[in-house]
């Protein structure tokens, strides 16, 4: 029988070799977050994302990335460039100018609906109003600007008079319980005497302070062990117990027993949000009136803004896919939502609250894209698991938008 001895080198090299895994699995233990999604989130963005004194956070200047959808939604990579006034732009060759806002008849601002990073150029709803109308369209969004972020825009960039300027407000942007809706910027912010507001705590900073970095991170090793977690933890997820109480039920009527309120506080926080919106107002907590007013306040003075300059304003509120049958199917299923796939709720009382309230006609485009899927009942008009909008509902919305709202 045949002997094998291991001589001292290899013997050191393999007692360093497992002392090395035993540091590496301390260090996460301590630490945590090294091996996750959270870094590579991080360093990607602090490629092309900067902190803002006036937007809190907005495209870094002539910076460019690729964004990877998700397999349930098709796997594409777009290619995204941005220019020196951090706007989305059709190729690199435009990264090395800037936007003259004075040159544009239409201008259509919102958040990541209207960043639309989830499709190339040429599909944009601007830029296909664009061809439709012969006009010149702008299109400016980053996820999750909210209404102090479109005051701050107008108070900034000069629109040629004339110009019509279509405001996209999303629902989560009045959600008290998102991270980022427009009363949470309202607590960082400061007001100006320039009609602006600013976030002095980003004064000075830029992404390299915001976004963490560590090259030595990147070792393909620690690449492979955060792939190797992120498949874990993806089973881990299919076989436990969701977090959240499983939302069912019709919400396409206004709900006016408050006592019904006390019976959704299991949900998501973040559908919670728009499930109070299907009640009346007198059933509200304070913290959504105070969103609201807030919200509505921000909207008359973009509407000022706009007049000062001679332009025409448009406000149109953007309903999630689960406001339209069929639609978002993968966001509802996951675990942050937990929403049947049969579950509708609707966002006409909220639209119709801030149309009374502001005393600006306000848009919902809930029954234009409830007509859509009518017309077409197989084509998504939502990403499955993205949640914003496909290439098929930007081309749709251009043309009714030609035909109806300009």
């Amino acid at each position: 029988m045949l002997s094998v001895r291991i001589g001292p080198l290899l013997k050191l090299a393999l007692i360093n070799l497992l002392i090395f895994f035993l540091l590496l699995v301390v260090l996460e233990l301590v630490f945590g977050g090294w091996l996750d999604g959270t870094y590579t989130y991080y360093k990607d963005r602090r490629f092309f994302n900067c902190p803002s004194q006036k937007y809190d956070h907005e495209y870094c200047a002539g910076a460019s990335h690729i964004n990877q959808l998700g397999d349930v939604d098709g796997g594409t990579a777009i290619q995204i460039y941005v220019n020196q006034s951090g706007i989305r732009v059709a190729s690199e060759s435009d990264q090395v100018n800037a936007t003259n806002m004075y040159e544009y008849d239409i201008l259509n601002i919102g958040d990541s609906f209207m960043q639309a990073d989830e499709i190339v150029f040429k599909e944009l709803f601007s830029t296909r109003l664009e061809e439709i109308t012969g006009k010149k369209v702008l299109q400016v969004g980053y996820p999750s600007w909210a209404p102090i972020q479109y005051v701050n825009f107008l108070a900034t960039n000069e629109i040629r008079p004339g110009a019509i300027v279509n405001v996209f407000v999303m629902v989560n942007d009045l959600a008290p319980n998102y991270d980022w809706s427009n009363g949470s910027y309202h607590k960082k912010a400061i007001s100006s005497t320039d009609a602006s507001y600013y976030f002095p705590e980003l004064d000075g900073k830029g992404a390299w302070d915001v976004y963490e970095y560590n090259a030595w991170k990147e070792a393909s090793v620690f690449e492979f062990l955060r792939k190797l977690r992120s498949a874990y933890a993806a089973i881990i997820s299919g076989i436990t117990v969701q977090k959240y109480k499983k939302l069912e039920g019709n919400f396409q009527k206004l709900r006016e027993n408050c006592e019904e309120l006390e019976a959704f506080r299991e949900i998501s926080p973040n559908v919670y949000d728009y499930i109070v919106y299907t009640f009346q107002e007198s059933c509200w907590p304070e913290q959504f009136v105070n969103e609201i007013e807030i919200g509505v306040d921000d909207l008359k003075k973009i509407d000022q803004l706009v007049r000062e300059q001679g332009g025409t304003l448009n406000l149109f509120l953007i309903p999630p896919g689960w406001a339209i049958e069929g639609e978002a199917l993968a966001v509802k299923n996951s675990p942050y939502s937990n929403i049947h796939e049969s579950t509708l709720i609707t966002t006409k009382y909220i639209s119709e609250l801030l149309a009374r309230k502001s005393g600006l006609a306000v848009i919902n485009l809930e029954a234009v894209l409830a007509m859509f899927k009518k017309e077409s009942p197989e084509q998504l008009l939502y990403f499955p698991g993205d949640g914003h909008w496909t290439p098929a509902a930007h081309n749709k919305l251009a043309i009714w938008f030609a035909e109806e709202a300009l």
